[in-house]
Formats: structure tokens, C-alpha cells, sequence
């Protein structure tokens, strides 16, 4: 049995930064500012790597936070509940 705690708090927190951002990006005219945020949240059913199940057939939920410039450098952050 895995203990999910801080793990699925911070994917808790991704979720909600990524829905409420999202409108408020788009908004602020990205074209004027130098860099661009983009983030996404997902929630499957069971995540299957190379054929097997990572999640024991339980549901997952993933999130990820972007940053790029327009000199085109980039970083993020991923994470999941495997």
C-alpha cells in the first residue's frame, strides 16, 4: 500500500494552478512579455509503461508547469502519482 500525502497535495496544487491560469495567460498578452508560462493537468485511469501497470490499476493524476523565453531556453517541472 503506497502513502500518496505530500505527493498528491502538490498534484492537488498543479491542478488548481493550471485551471485558474490558464484564462488569466491568454489574457495578459503574451506577445509583449518575454516569457511564456504553460502548465497541464491529467487524470487517467491507469497509467501502462512498456506494457505494465505503474498504478496497480488504480487512477493517477499528473501535472506540469512550463517556462520558456523567446531566445527559445526552457525548464519545467513534472510530477505524478506513480
Amino acid at each position: 500500500m503506497h502513502d500518496y500525502g505530500a505527493g498528491m497535495t502538490l498534484l492537488r496544487l498543479l491542478a488548481i494552478l493550471a485551471a485558474s491560469a490558464s484564462p488569466t495567460l491568454s489574457q495578459a498578452g503574451e506577445s509583449a512579455k518575454p516569457f511564456h508560462w504553460s502548465n497541464g493537468a491529467a487524470i487517467a485511469t491507469e497509467y501502462v509503461w512498456r506494457g505494465q501497470s505503474l498504478t496497480d490499476g488504480k487512477p493517477a493524476i499528473f501535472g506540469e508547469l512550463k517556462i520558456s523565453h523567446e531566445t527559445g531556453v526552457y525548464g519545467g517541472i513534472w510530477a505524478g502519482s506513480l
